[in-house]
């Protein structure tokens, strides 16, 4: 075995190998800590992201209720939509749901308000869910006339914080809502995020942003209040096909119903698919037929309880 040389001490030796293992076991746990941090934050934003699915779930039978979902930490929430599914998305983490959800913008805070609309067309077709803060505010145009002045009263009672076009725009987030034309480009004002104009005579949507616009049939009030919540032209888009999708499921199951019932009842009872057929999503009935053939379809369910016939759904 070989000796150390006369005169020559270990000790700096020593302390030179237990500074680099102690480094060594430093940098380990360091980054295991690190890891561990992470895992446990990717943990809590996907944890947060199912609380808000399970809140919202909540409301799955209710028509029109609001509630204030907290978080317990501040987080930023964003809603997308593809392949017809809804992705809540929180920090870095994104849970897909079935749910037709829509936010206006990224959500960031300790809570966000939630507000849910059944969509009835004219049966019980599904919810709609908005998830919203104060981030964003609205303008109204001033002028409103019968169905838009009930429409506007129904946002305030949820979103108080909205203001008329006549009034200073300030430099906040804001989303400009219309029912009729305007020669006014809003979009060299600051922080305009879209422009939403919306005809309940022609039963017309146009959603603008700075770089594209593109119109939409109205398919009811719920789909006209997604139209203030969409972050984007692509996630309406994506959720009124969905939502159109569904219809045409249930309308199926309609047709089938109204042919049992044909079969079961009297002769007096007379049951007709037509309506139905006039609503579902085919080639020949485009999606600009929507409207009237909802109301057509109602009319004749009421007509058919006044001669004291099962109805095809319940009002």
């Amino acid at each position: 075995m070989q000796r150390m040389k006369r005169g020559i001490s270990t000790f700096p030796f020593l302390l030179i190998f237990s500074l680099i293992a102690g480094a060594v076991i430093l940098t380990f746990f360091f980054g295991f800590g690190q890891d561990l941090l992470g895992l446990l934050g990717r943990y809590n934003s996907l944890s947060l992201a199912k609380n808000i699915d399970q809140q919202l779930a909540a409301f799955t039978f209710a028509s029109h209720a609001h509630n204030v979902i907290p978080f317990g930490k501040k987080a930023d929430v964003s809603v997308s939509c593809s392949n017809g599914e809804s992705i809540i998305s929180v920090d870095d983490q994104s849970l897909p749901t079935q749910k037709l959800i829509l936010a206006p913008t990224v959500l960031r805070g300790n809570s966000l308000r939630a507000w849910t609309l059944s969509w009835d067309y004219p049966f019980k077709v599904e919810n709609f869910y908005f998830l919203f803060d104060d981030d964003v505010s609205y303008f109204f145009q001033d002028t409103l006339q019968g169905k838009e002045t009930y429409f506007k009263t129904t946002f305030k009672a949820i979103k108080n914080d909205i203001s008329l076009l006549s009034s200073t725009l300030p430099h906040i987030k804001k989303i400009i809502v219309l029912f009729r034309d305007s020669n006014v480009n809003y979009f060299n004002y600051p922080h305009v995020l879209r422009v939403v104009k919306i005809d309940f005579r022609d039963k017309k949507i146009l959603i603008s942003t700075p770089s594209e616009n593109k119109e939409f049939t109205l398919l009811g009030d719920p789909l006209a209040y997604a139209a203030l919540f969409t972050q984007s032209i692509k996630d309406y888009e994506c959720v009124q096909k969905e939502a159109i999708e569904r219809l045409n499921t249930l309308t199926e199951l309609h047709v089938l119903k109204t042919l049992m019932l044909r079969d079961l009842t009297e002769d007096s009872c007379l049951y007709d698919i037509t309506y139905l057929d006039e609503l579902k999503s085919q080639e020949q009935y485009p999606p600009l037929t929507y409207p009237d053939a909802a109301q057509n379809l109602e009319v004749y369910n009421k007509n058919l309880e006044l001669a004291n016939c099962p109805g095809i759904y319940l009002q």
